[in-house]
């Protein structure tokens, strides 16, 4: 089955793939690697950019089990044919400035970054992270829509409720230097004492841990 590459075609096919591209396409240049069975998908006569800073190569692009498992001359040899002609195939982009943290509760999937070509998005950023929180914060946040409700204190719980949810995209975060203080002092304007200090110092360093 042959097809040209919609855009229902190509959010299906990153959110199969997104991860994948990055690993698959690290072996560039002009080597073929070889796969042994059927492929799910063939995204065939693109031009692949590896992510080297090579020049591009006309090629296709295996794809099994939801990662690239072939690159070169490939044949027909799958269930799904993309006919790429006169497009680029690359490795997904990583957006380093986003917001888009809660939203990934709402929108798992990510359709509007895999529209652009990023599978892989950075939180965290301008000093504001989903984490930590105070549990008198959490705690009156209980009531809000889903993207604004906070059903974990620390990183690893609002990770767990990201894996909840089956990501199509990567995600990482920093941690937000303003939820620190919130965490310890609060939202009030006041300067911190040498003790909250101390704890805003372990609790930096346990999310980074």
């Amino acid at each position: 089955m042959s097809s040209k590459l919609s855009r229902r075609s190509f959010i299906k096919l990153s959110a199969l793939s997104g991860a994948g591209v990055l690993i698959g396409c690290k072996s560039g240049g002009n080597k073929d690697i070889s796969a042994s069975s059927r492929f799910d998908t063939i995204v065939k006569n693109g031009l692949v950019y590896d992510g080297n800073g090579g020049a591009p190569i006309k090629a296709d692009v295996g794809i099994k089990d939801g990662k690239i498992t072939a690159i070169g001359d490939l044949g027909d040899s799958a269930y799904q044919l993309v006919d790429a002609e006169g497009m680029a195939v690359s490795p997904g982009f990583v957006d380093i400035h986003t917001h888009t943290d809660t939203n990934l509760l709402v929108c798992p999937q990510g359709d509007s970054r895999i529209y652009q070509g990023v599978t892989s998005d950075i939180g965290g950023n301008c000093g504001g992270s989903p984490f930590p929180r105070g549990k008198e914060y959490a705690a009156s946040l209980k009531d809000k829509p889903a993207n604004e409700r906070r059903e974990w204190v620390e990183l690893d719980e609002f990770f767990t409720t990201l894996e909840q949810n089956k990501l199509s995209i990567n995600y990482a975060t920093y941690t937000g230097h303003g939820d620190i203080r919130a965490a310890i002092v609060g939202s009030n304007d006041i300067q911190r004492t040498a003790d909250e200090l101390k704890q805003m110092k372990a609790l930096l360093q346990y999310t980074i841990e």
